[in-house]
């Protein structure tokens, strides 16, 4: 029996160490709020974006802030340049070029525009009714990921 419970914690460990965040589409954040009704993260970048790796190697890759996100939110990881056409609450979402071989998407601007432009890397939350809850359009480090994630799930 002892060495079926030290097995069992040995492969319990393992798996959370090799746990990683859970990303979503836009598309199934519907039927995801009907199953449970949560906050949806949006981590809005872009492939050029330096800052956006760097958050993503560092931060997102991070197993406490990856616990948070996948117990607290409906996370969503979104190329903020992609030319998919995205259905989401209702309404359709384009790629909108802005000059030669250059564009954004229309979800990108209508939740990650602050004051007057969309710059990445940006963090959105959005309430599960689509309301814009919070927005920062810069890096976020590890600290701030989790007080974020926190302050935002007590209500």
């Amino acid at each position: 029996m002892k060495k079926f419970l030290i097995i069992s914690l040995m492969i319990l460990g393992l798996q959370q160490s090799y746990a990683q965040l859970n990303t979503w589409s836009f598309e199934s954040i519907d039927s995801l709020q009907k199953v449970e009704e949560r906050d949806v993260m949006v981590f809005l970048h872009a492939p050029w974006c330096r800052y956006c790796k760097v958050m993503e190697r560092s931060v997102l890759a991070n197993k406490q802030v990856q616990g948070a996100l996948n117990n607290n939110f409906w996370f969503v990881s979104f190329n903020g340049e992609s030319e998919e056409s995205i259905q989401f609450m209702g309404q359709s979402f384009h790629f909108r070029p802005t000059g030669k071989g250059t564009g954004i998407h229309q979800l990108a601007e209508a939740i990650g525009t602050v004051d007057g432009k969309v710059s990445f890397p940006t963090v959105v939350i959005l309430s599960a009714d689509g309301e814009i809850r919070f927005q920062h359009n810069a890096m976020l480090n590890k600290k701030q990921m989790l007080v974020l994630s926190s302050q935002l799930t007590e209500r």
